[in-house]
């Protein structure tokens, strides 16, 4: 399994808006903030030429969201990950400024791995939607196809502040920090 630090703008997050746990937010924001970073488990991600998301078909709804996703890539080239899980600990990484370690999921064996680090805590969950990368991905595609909505976690990171859909203190933290990554307009 690859470990590798990313740029929000490089990890197409999912669309769990607002996130799920402030409390957790609060807590890896503080880890990132701090400078523990080295004490945060890596993101699960599997890489874009991992498996299409691209729906074969005909009708309406998919030819919709092949374009959009189509569309997504063609004007974020930088983004080439799709997030497995972790959605607060790369927001948090975002507000402050700070790239995101990532374990990159390239087969069944990195998945299984992972599983293995879960249950000797030094991963807190994984919640991959399958045991090998096909399966992962047809879970992605589901998710997306469902959300029709696609984002890197900068771009959701900037929208959480712009909504004010995080604490007051992360929204200046935000501000404040400078970023190793080009922030959204």
């Amino acid at each position: 399994m690859i470990r590798k630090k990313l740029s929000p703008d490089q990890i197409i997050t999912l669309n769990d808006y607002p996130l799920h746990s402030e409390q957790v937010l609060k807590l890896y924001h503080r880890m990132f903030w701090q400078g523990a970073d080295g004490l945060v488990p890596p993101c699960p991600v599997v890489h874009k030429s991992s498996g299409s998301l691209f729906i074969r078909g005909r009708g309406k709804k998919i030819e919709e969201y092949n374009k959009l996703l189509a569309k997504f890539f063609q004007s974020h080239p930088k983004a080439e990950y799709f997030i497995v899980d972790g959605s607060h600990k790369t927001t948090a990484a975002a507000l402050c400024g700070k790239r995101i370690t990532v374990m990159v999921f390239q087969s069944a064996t990195d998945i299984q791995e992972a599983r293995r680090l879960v249950k000797k805590g030094k991963i807190f969950s994984l919640t991959a939607g399958g045991n090998s990368i096909p399966e992962v991905v047809r879970t992605l595609r589901q998710h997306f196809f469902k959300t029709r909505r696609f984002e890197t976690v900068a771009e959701k990171t900037t929208r959480l502040v712009k909504e004010k859909k995080v604490p007051r203190y992360m929204i200046g933290v935000y501000k404040k920090s400078s970023p190793v990554f080009d922030k959204p307009a």
